[in-house]
């Protein structure tokens, strides 16, 4: 798995947790699953030796699974935190406008 877009396995093993928190791991997550996942046809190349002529292994790489399960996974959480944000923000704002009458 990846974090901030470095491996999990490099970061220290107290802060493991700090990635699943950011929408960030998430949108980049389902973004190069939907470019290099989902059964893609293999890269055109036009040089002798390409590492990433197979979209899968750049996924292999950054250590991601090229399921539709990860990234339905990955768009309901986006989505949940969208919707999460959103509801708060309302009753944010509604606790200020009762504040300022």
């Amino acid at each position: 798995m990846y974090s901030f877009f470095a491996n999990l396995e490099d970061i220290p093993y107290y802060i493991k947790w700090l990635p699943y928190m950011s929408y960030l791991k998430y949108g980049f997550e389902a973004t190069m699953i939907s470019i290099y996942g989902l059964n893609r046809p293999k890269l055109k190349c036009t040089v002798d030796y390409c590492h990433f002529k197979y979209p899968e292994t750049f996924l292999k790489q950054m250590s991601m699974k090229s399921d539709m399960t990860t990234y339905l996974i990955d768009v309901s959480i986006l989505a949940g935190l969208f919707v999460l944000l959103r509801i708060c923000a309302y009753f944010v704002l509604r606790i200020k406008l009762f504040q300022n009458r």
